[in-house]
């Protein structure tokens, strides 16, 4: 009899004051009296207040006042409507507490409220994977405290003058893409705030005076984002397990990065297009990259400490380096070394954990040893100066010559990193008996002049040994390059020479399923090609959109297929020898056009059928001036040698006596040589390492 008349009683409480939100709700569900859930009542249908009068309306307890707001709370609402709580344009205090929000689009929005009158306090935000937890839009010193959000796309969104918002203790669980996104919002505070296996824990944009602090995220692809901002302090931040950017800071002024801990990710710290960025005792740990600095100025970078990564440079002015303050800092335990201004004959042979040099002129550095770092050595701006006799491994850039003039890296060692050596914006730079090798890209040399890459060892590089990207004038002369993917990739380069190289076991990878070749060449013009011996590749070379190439005294020798052109125009092929190729020798596309092929050797090529395809139009295979051809080992001593393709072409005068007999035999001495002195200069060095 109690118990029926308890519930009696409640039941009448409960209509009297949620009366007008009863009226208006067509389906309700039933009161829930259970004691051990917090949730009064479930709602279908949503809760939109757009002026003062409608919380009265509602029934809401409160009279809106600073010392009695309105009261929202111990509610379910499980609804299919564009929020589930709307309140805009309102004077009165209220506070939304202790509900449980569960929709498929949009949870609370709260817009164009009066300054410090709205708190949003212990709710859970489920299941909004199609829209935000919590939106708002001009509502200034709005607080959020002690919420959950989980399983959505945006959980907090504050934007349009939304400024000195306080954001403490709530936390967040697989959201899809912000945890909050803060847009043209100042002085908003986000403390103490945890963020579990999600996207981004803070992308914000035009918002001045942000402060991040002590907040926890774990296994998450980003932690903070933040642009076109100034004067924010991001501090006492843990987070582990990124897999992209821990934080982020791009066209920003005056920002404080101290006493962060992060682990892992592409980027520990990342700043772009900056300026008096003070980045001070902060923690980072196995990221590729622990700090990168791109296009900025005024970094005062001090007393940070970098396990199994390091700070990286790219694109960076001269006169913006010279702002920078590097002091203290640790990579693996030893000191970062940072050179700046040093002049003529200056030596460096100190044991650092990484080493970066800026504006030195004649500065040798030689015997350093360096692993585990993003970048190993590193020249900007720094003309005639010497690497030699270093090794660096385990790195995303071993080497690094930026802006510098006739600079040598000579007599070194880079494997097992991203780069083993990019050369970028520089001229007149040597590379010189250096083992390059099981690295993911070898050699590097982009939009440089003058670069000469000579007696090195090029081996086992995961995608090419050596690129020429936007580069002329360069050399690539006596290397031993073997097992790439890529022997050698020229992309948009002119006037190249490739000389006296034994280019050997060139094949597609399993893991990189990439077109493979000793030379791969595209959109390039004027390239030499002499004196090389090819074996055992997918292709000898293969040319895609490139021109006026000089193809002359090279041995195709074991390979699949020797030369393949797809859209060569006006080259010429002459004086190789091809023997044994699996397949055709040289195969010439329909857009290959005016090319000259005269005085090579094919010696049983394409398993005894006929050696060349020729499907382009307008190439001529032999030499009109004097009436030779090529000599083929198939030739039926009578008549013109009718070549495989649509084009219908024929050798007009093949030879019968192979033009190259006589030097064949030099071919294999002098390709001999080229494979020993790279290999005994370097056995020798470690012979001689050993001794001391």
């Amino acid at each position: 009899m109690r118990g029926t008349t308890r519930a009696i009683i409640m039941l009448l409480i409960g209509t009297s004051l949620f009366s007008p939100l009863l009226i208006e709700s067509d389906n309700q569900k039933d009161l829930n009296s259970s004691p051990s859930s917090p949730f009064l009542f479930s709602y279908s249908s949503a809760i939109n207040i757009d002026n003062d009068s409608a919380f009265i309306t509602y029934g809401f307890p409160g009279n809106g006042t600073f010392s009695n707001p309105f009261r929202i709370e111990n509610l379910e609402i499980i609804s299919n409507e564009t929020y589930s709580i709307r309140i805009q344009n309102t004077n009165s205090f209220f506070i939304i507490t202790n509900c449980k929000l569960n929709s498929t689009y949009n949870g609370i929005n709260l817009k164009n409220l009066a300054n410090n009158t709205a708190i949003v306090e212990n709710n859970v935000f489920s299941n909004f994977d199609q829209g935000i937890g919590l939106y708002i839009e001009n509502s200034s010193f709005t607080k959020i405290i002690d919420n959950h959000f989980s399983y959505s796309k945006t959980a907090i969104m504050t934007r349009l003058d939304t400024d000195n918002c306080t954001i403490i203790n709530n936390s967040f669980e697989y959201i899809s893409s912000e945890c909050f996104s803060i847009q043209e919002s100042d002085n908003c505070v986000i403390i103490s705030n945890e963020c579990l296996i999600s996207s981004t824990f803070l992308y914000a944009y035009f918002c001045d005076y942000l402060t991040v602090v002590n907040n926890f995220c774990d296994d998450t692809r980003q932690f903070t984002h933040v642009s076109h901002s100034q004067n924010c302090n991001i501090s006492s931040n843990t987070c582990s397990n990124i897999t992209e950017n821990g934080i982020y800071i791009g066209d920003t002024d005056s920002c404080d990065v101290l006493f962060n801990e992060i682990n892992g990710g592409s980027a520990g710290l990342r700043i772009v297009s900056s300026s008096n960025v003070n980045i001070c005792c902060n923690t980072i740990e196995y990221c590729n990259i622990g700090l990168g600095l791109r296009k900025s100025r005024e970094c005062y970078i001090k007393k940070n400490n970098f396990t199994k990564c390091g700070i990286s440079i790219d694109e960076v002015e001269e006169p913006d380096i010279d702002t920078w303050m590097l002091e203290d800092n640790l990579v693996n335990g030893k000191l970062l070394g940072f050179y700046r201004h040093k002049g003529t004959n200056f030596l460096i042979e100190e044991e650092y954990g990484q080493l970066i040099l800026v504006d030195c002129f004649q500065v040798t550095v030689r015997n350093i040893k360096i692993e585990n770092t993003s970048m190993g050595i590193g020249l900007f701006y720094c003309d005639y100066s010497i690497v030699e006799n270093c090794t660096i491994s385990n790195t995303v850039q071993n080497f690094v010559l930026y802006e510098s003039y006739s600079c040598n890296i000579t007599t070194s060692y880079s494997f097992a990193s991203t780069y083993g050596l990019v050369v970028s914006r520089s001229e007149n730079c040597y590379v010189l008996e250096t083992e390059i090798y099981n690295n993911d890209y070898g050699i590097q040399i982009s939009l440089s002049e003058y670069c000469y890459i000579n007696k090195n060892n090029i081996l086992a590089n995961n995608h090419y040994g050596i690129e020429l990207h936007f580069s002329d004038y360069c050399e690539i002369t006596e290397n031993t390059i073997k097992e790439n993917i890529k022997g050698i990739y020229l992309n948009f380069v002119s006037t190249i020479l490739i000389g006296s190289n034994y280019i050997s076991q060139n094949y597609p990878n399993p893991v990189y399923n990439n077109n493979s070749a000793g030379i791969y060449s595209t959109a390039a013009l004027w390239v030499s090609i002499k004196h090389n011996s090819f074996t055992d590749n997918e292709k000898g070379i293969l040319l895609l959109f490139s021109h006026y190439f000089m193809i002359s005294d090279n041995c195709f020798r074991n390979n699949n297929y020797g030369i393949v052109g797809k859209e060569i125009l006006e080259s010429e092929i002459k004086y190789n020898w091809f023997e044994e190729n699996s397949f055709y020798a040289i195969t010439l596309s329909s857009i290959s056009t005016g090319n000259i092929i005269h005085h090579n050797a094919f010696i049983n090529n394409n398993n005894g059928n006929v050696q060349v395809l020729d499907d382009g139009f307008n190439n001529t295979w032999y030499k009109v001036e004097t009436e030779e051809g090529n000599y083929w080992s198939d030739y039926q001593k009578t008549g013109n040698y009718s070549i495989d393709g649509m084009a219908n072409s024929y050798d007009l005068y093949p030879l019968m006596v192979n033009p190259l007999r006589k030097s064949y035999s030099s071919y294999y001495a002098f390709f001999s040589m080229i494979i020993l002195i790279p290999v005994s200069v370097i056995a020798l060095k470690k012979y001689r390492k050993r001794k001391e």
